[in-house]
């Protein structure tokens, strides 16, 4: 019964797309421009291009491609279309708040960021200073003060870096989409096209497709390399040689400054450079919260999201605190994340991305003292951790899992996720 069922859905559904694929066809071949099924774009339908147009085609993507070029503003911050275009629409409006602050003087805003900033850590110092020590890393309220402030600063900074670079800072998922799709509207290949055709999967009537804040694909693959080989450099140091979380807080730190002074002085030619100097520092930060921390992405990612539905349903149905604690977590850590983007978006000059960097080294640090070695991980020795005596999660058996079915009830754990 069930297979008629499933076979009568299928049936329907291949009904349905047939027929809408077969109006769709026909509508377009009515309307002159039947070569047009199947092509991406300059198929040639609807009103013809005007001459002007098609012969200030090459000035268009040359003003596209200078919108995205970083230049140098009266502060001393890298810039480009885009972030005066946020400046523009904030100091518009000189009655809000936000036109206000801008109106300050530059020290003055500073001192806002600064504040800011600090405010993570002294909620986290707060709470470390009333757990005893041997409770830190066992602290929901500990951890998840950790998380959040790891999540608002991640924020901040991929805010920053996505204006300026229009790439992700930490969120390597998003840039393997934007590889993927510039390598195929370049014509399948990681060099950025510069023909309009000859591409062999399209034929003559090729067009290059990639607008113009898409880079090539062999961009997106060489920061997603070097933010991988950042990860790999902090295992090494930490499976081999022992390291702890709290040595590469003054690296990771420095890094972003450096690269930021570079920016200031004009040393590096090419902004590119600027991601692939910062994405190996990335690297790093986001391998030590996920195998050396929270045990988790240093931000509110989908799975966490996700996470929040389910445990939201599931405390909907069996009514358990640790349910609704969840969810309260979750829902903390993705408002710490959505914050920490809108102050990148008020707040993006290098002297913001350096006080960021100072704010991270001490994150890292507190987590360097929460999460450091406890006498009971040395009475589990089935349950290895990668360092600082956090667990590895891939040796945890799934039924352990506090939603799954023959889960242990009396497991106490940071679930996010």
């Amino acid at each position: 019964m069930a297979l008629r069922q499933y076979a009568s859905a299928v049936a329907i559904f291949v009904f349905c797309m047939a027929s809408l694929a077969s109006s769709v066809r026909t509508t377009v071949s009515d309307s002159g421009c039947g070569e047009a099924v199947g092509e991406l774009r300059g198929s040639g339908c609807g009103p013809p291009v005007p001459p002007a147009l098609v012969a200030n085609e090459g000035e268009v993507k040359e003003s596209e491609a200078e919108k995205k070029q970083l230049k140098i503003d009266e502060t001393g911050s890298p810039s480009n279309h885009d972030i005066k275009k946020i400046d523009k629409a904030v100091r518009k409006n000189i009655h809000s708040a936000t036109g206000k602050m801008y109106a300050l003087p530059l020290g003055a805003r500073l001192c806002i960021v600064a504040v800011v900033l600090l405010i993570p850590i002294l909620i986290i110092c707060a709470l470390m200073y009333k757990t005893p020590a041997e409770e830190l890393s066992s602290s929901i309220y500990v951890k998840t003060a950790l998380h959040c402030g790891f999540s608002f600063t991640v924020g901040w900074l991929n805010c920053i870096m996505l204006l300026r670079y229009r790439v992700f800072a930490t969120m390597m998922v998003g840039n393997t989409i934007l590889m993927g799709v510039a390598f195929v509207c370049n014509g399948f290949g990681f060099q950025r096209a510069t023909e309009e055709h000859g591409y062999w999967w399209m034929g003559q009537r090729a067009q290059v497709l990639c607008p113009a804040q898409f880079e090539s694909a062999g961009h997106y693959a060489i920061m997603i390399s070097l933010f991988l080989l950042g990860s790999f450099i902090q295992g090494i140091l930490v499976k081999k040689y022992g390291w702890s979380s709290r040595p590469f807080a003054p690296i990771i730190a420095a890094g972003i400054i450096i690269v930021e002074m570079m920016e200031y002085l004009q040393v590096i030619p090419d902004s590119k450079w600027d991601m692939y100097l910062l994405s190996p520092i990335f690297g790093m930060f986001v391998s030590i919260s996920a195998h050396c921390g929270v045990g988790s992405v240093p931000w509110s990612a989908t799975g966490h999201m996700v996470g929040m539905g389910f445990k939201l349903a599931s405390w909907c149905t069996d009514f358990r605190p640790a349910d609704l604690q969840a969810v309260i977590v979750n829902t903390c850590l993705w408002t710490s994340f959505v914050l920490g983007i809108m102050a990148g978006a008020l707040f993006h000059s290098n002297r913001t991305v350096m006080l960021n960097a100072l704010s991270l080294q001490c994150l890292i640090v507190l987590n360097g003292m929460i999460f450091k070695s406890t006498p009971d991980t040395a009475k589990a020795p089935e349950l290895e951790s990668d360092c600082d005596g956090v667990q590895d999660a891939a040796k945890v058996p799934l039924g352990d899992s506090p939603w799954c079915p023959g889960s242990s009830e009396e497991r106490k754990s940071y679930s996010t996720m």
